[in-house]
Order: structure tokens, then sequence, then C-alpha cells
């Protein structure tokens, strides 16, 4: 079964908005099976409805197959033509299992940057979800807290892109802008973006519980405004929009085609804080950057990754990034 971050299984939003932990179940059916009926049986197993595969090696010349199905959809004669062929097939109802609890019962708030501290553990008793890791609010000095529980939705501050993503953000000018979150994951940049003066934010990510999180997450975070989030891709925009800041946490081969489009939606004298390229990838980002337009002004670097703040041709609004040119 496809896994993000640890977590399996889906997630629902309870009557307070936040993901409440659901008692979900699923069906698991092990084949015991000749290594030679793999493909086929792999392709009968897809064609069924399985919501995943696990395969591993067996006894000599054999190997096991776990298909996962949604809780309820198999009969108990569903493998019957199989077991004709030989096949040894067992099915059973497996509960979903959280990886992250244990973490985030250990969990304690980070502090990223200058401005922000994130708390990825779960709401309860002993952490107030209307006042998350010492305040919502920060005066001049202080730290924004962000309440950012760990589950299925990247972005909870502990991965270096995420950190660089929040320092470059520290070092715009937002008051009054637009801001787009490309691969929003949990939302945390939408939500850091807003405390640091954005009038306006919208987020997406292709992948749709990180996008329904993301939501959910907006309730553990009160503020005047609150961030838009859809599930999909870039070009579910209208062709009109224009953001004074695109904000890019993305994997260079998962955003390298929507390049084009995502220039076009940069306003004249905008920037784009880029993130999600390992150093080594540096000179290649950049040549892609650069094929639609946009160059480098500054750049930092996490442990092996790096990001970029990039401008287009058109500086009109040169205030946007407080830091120096990069050399």
């Amino acid at each position: 079964m496809a896994r993000k971050n640890g977590a399996v299984g889906p997630r629902r939003a309870g009557a307070s908005g936040y993901a409440q932990r659901v008692s979900q179940s699923f069906e698991r059916a092990r084949f015991v099976l000749p290594s030679s009926l793999e493909e086929e049986l792999g392709a009968a197993l897809w064609a069924a409805g399985t919501l995943g595969l696990e395969t591993r090696g067996g006894a000599t010349g054999t190997m096991v197959i776990d298909a996962w199905f949604a809780d309820g959809t198999l009969r108990e004669d569903a493998f019957r033509h199989w077991r004709t062929r030989g096949v040894t097939v067992t099915q059973e109802t497996v509960a979903s299992q959280d990886y992250l609890a244990a973490y985030r019962a250990q969990a304690q708030p980070i502090d990223i940057g200058e401005r922000f501290r994130i708390d990825p553990r779960d709401v309860d008793d002993d952490v107030d979800a209307a006042n998350p890791c010492g305040g919502a609010s920060a005066a001049r000095g202080e730290r924004f807290g962000l309440h950012i529980p760990a589950r299925v939705a990247f972005g909870t501050g502990s991965h270096e892109t995420t950190r660089l993503v929040l320092r470059l953000l520290e070092t715009t000018h937002l008051d009054g802008g637009r801001v787009l979150d490309i691969g929003c994951g949990s939302g945390i940049l939408s939500f850091a973006a807003l405390r640091l003066g954005a009038r306006e934010v919208t987020g997406f990510d292709l992948d749709t519980p990180s996008a329904l999180v993301a939501g959910q997450n907006a309730a553990l975070n009160p503020w005047p405004r609150q961030p838009r989030f859809y599930a999909g891709r870039l070009d579910a925009l209208v062709m009109t929009a224009r953001f004074d800041l695109i904000a890019v946490n993305v994997l260079p081969m998962r955003i390298r085609d929507d390049l084009p489009r995502l220039a076009q939606a940069l306003a004249p004298g905008g920037r784009v804080l880029s993130a999600g390229a390992l150093t080594t990838e540096r000179d290649t980002m950049l040549a892609s950057w650069a094929a639609v337009g946009l160059t480098a002004e500054a750049e930092a670097i996490e442990g092996e990754w790096i990001g970029f703040v990039l401008a287009g041709g058109d500086r009109a609004r040169g205030d946007l990034v407080r830091g120096e040119r990069a050399p």
C-alpha cells in the first residue's frame, strides 16, 4: 500500500474541522504463488481495484503478494480461480495504523528561522489549538506559533526544504501581496505567508489528502484571513491569475513541465521561492528557471538541499526581497 510520511489510510474532517483519527480498516488478500504467475496475478489484482500491492520473495520458486482493498469490497470467493491454479490465498481484515502517533506523542515545538515556532503534536488537553506553542500572533522580535500535527501531509518543519522556504519567506516583504503555495502539503507555508503580511494566499497539492489536511489545519491556526486550498494542478487556476510571490516546495521532476505556466502566473516584480532540489542539482535547476525568464537573486542551503529566491526581468517591485543579491 502506498504510504506517505508513514501514515496509512484515509482521514476525514470531524465537527471541529480537524482531521479526526478514524477507525478505518482494510481487507488484505495474501497470495503465495509460483513466481511465473507474478505478472498475470498482479494485472488481475489491479483490474479488481486493489489499493496497492506489496511483493516479496517466498520459498524457492515462489513469492508472496499482499493486495489491499477497501473494507467490505471483497467476496469470499473472489479468488477461487487462483486457488485452482495452485495459489494459496488468505483473506483478513486489517486495521489502519497511524505510524506517526509515537512521534507526535514525544515531539516538541521546533523553532525555524527567526519568526516561527512549529508544534507537530496532537491537539489534546495539554496543547491549546487556539494558542499553539506560545502564541498565534507575535510582536516584534517574537515568534509566530503554528500548530501542524505530523500526519499524512508533508510539511511539519522537520524537513530541510520546508525550513528553507520558511527562511526565505522571512526575507520578503509580503504586505498586501498575493501568494501561491505550490505543493502546499500541510499548509505550513500558506499560514506563514499570512502571518508575514500577505493579503491573500492560495495553495494546492496534487495529493488530495494533503489538500484536505491543509484545510483542516486552518482550524488549528485561527487568523483573520485563511488560505484557500484545492487538490489539483496549476492549470486549474484561471489564466489571468497573478501572484506577487510563488512558493514552490516540490521535487524538480514534479514541477518542471509546469514552469512556463508558473512564470506566467508571476506578477510584475514578483518573486519565486523554490526548494526541493539537491545541491547537486543546482545548475540544472537554475537552467530550468532561466529558460522561463527567472534568475536567482539569492540562495540558501540546508543539509544537502538548496533553495532560491528567483525574479523575472521586470523588477518593478524590487523592494519585495530584503536580502542581498547572490554573487
